[in-house]
């Protein structure tokens, strides 16, 4: 087995700790909010599942879109600030739940109430 190239190695270790930092935001801030959330009742955890099972294909799906990310960021190589930060924020607070509140409509989700 041969070694890569020094710069390779670190290109390669750079993008597995980017993917690993991203990862871990996807999969962790939504626990952070959801989490007290649902303890209270505000929110409904999917009833057919059992947690465990529920937050393992939440992870699956974290991976694919770390994966993703860390991907196309890589290969387009954008600059990214924190105005592009901030506004990716905001834009994400509104497009992610109105998609989910729209496709549970649509679907007849389990669950989707009338606000």
């Amino acid at each position: 087995m041969s070694e890569c190239p020094p710069v390779r190695c670190g290109e390669m270790r750079r993008i597995a700790l980017a993917w690993l930092a991203v990862l871990a935001i996807l999969y962790f801030v939504p626990l952070i909010v959801y989490g007290p959330a649902s303890s209270l009742g505000w929110v409904e955890f999917p009833a057919p599942e059992s947690p465990g099972r529920f937050m393992l294909s939440v992870l699956v799906l974290k991976v694919g879109v770390a994966t993703a990310f860390v991907g196309l960021f890589h290969l387009g190589r954008p600059g990214y600030g924190w105005s592009e930060a901030l506004f990716g924020i905001l834009s994400e607070a509104v497009y992610t739940p109105l998609s989910a509140l729209l496709v549970g409509r649509m679907l007849g989700g389990r669950g989707v109430t009338s606000a």
